[in-house]
């Protein structure tokens, strides 16, 4: 109906204006079946750079959610300069970062010090536009680096920052998740006894059932340590219950 009507600049931000509710429920794929970005693109003589910068970051978004690093990065670069020109602070932070968690994901040794001050960047740049979300989301990428790096301290040190605005914002998925990734921290220290104690607590947030992949998360953790502490049934009968859940 947009399309017929040519009120495009209408629909990219209408796509624009859900993409969290995309991200968060995993329907980055469904986006690209219903709406054809590709086509939205050949008609930019039609949009405004603002509109095709978020729409060209949505492109990014979805090759994103499909594990396409190579046109993710690509799009995502294009969409942080045309946010810069419109003057679009919130929108050059996102691409910014996601383009930050590419490069952490694909990170050489000699790359680690300049990903890790891109997150602090991508951290402030969030303080600065109020997108407690956003902000959010790169100290979990931080802290996950910083534990698969071994900096347990900096690790738990960024996790303290993170659960005060998960306590802000009331979101208690990213609660849980902060005491789940405690645990495994602690596990990775042999300090089980502590491992135990957050891993009980992030299970108090997903016990209802209602975020079902944050327990699958959990329950990996959870099958971890009893693997590591070499009680073998428990660390099977918790992984198949996470197999069950995830299929």
């Amino acid at each position: 109906t947009f399309c017929k009507n040519e009120k495009y600049s209408e629909l990219v931000n209408l796509i624009y204006s859900l993409w969290q509710l995309f991200w968060i429920f995993d329907h980055e794929a469904e986006l690209e079946k219903k709406i054809d970005i590709p086509l939205l693109i050949n008609v930019k003589n039609k949009l405004t750079g603002e509109d095709l910068a978020k729409l060209i970051w949505l492109t990014g978004v979805v090759s994103l959610g499909k594990g396409d690093h190579v046109n993710a990065d690509k799009y995502l670069k294009q969409a942080k300069d045309l946010f810069e020109i419109s003057g679009n602070k919130n929108g050059y932070a996102w691409a910014f970062h996601l383009i930050t968690s590419i490069n952490a994901a694909n990170m050489s040794e000699n790359s680690i010090d300049e990903i890790i001050n891109s997150f602090e960047k991508s951290a402030n740049l969030f303080r600065e536009t109020g997108d407690f979300w956003g902000e959010c989301s790169v100290l979990q990428n931080t802290a996950i680096l910083e534990t698969l790096l071994k900096h347990y301290s900096k690790a738990l040190k960024i996790y303290e920052e993170y659960e005060i605005l998960a306590k802000r914002t009331k979101n208690i998925a990213q609660q849980g998740y902060i005491n789940t990734m405690r645990g495994w921290i602690f596990t990775n220290t042999k300090k089980y006894d502590q491992a135990l104690k957050y891993l009980r607590n992030g299970m108090e947030f997903f016990k209802d059932g209602t975020t079902p992949e944050a327990l699958c998360y959990t329950l990996l953790i959870i099958s971890y340590y009893y693997f590591k502490t070499k009680n073998d049934h428990n660390a099977f009968f918790i992984a198949g219950a996470q197999e069950n859940i995830r299929s």
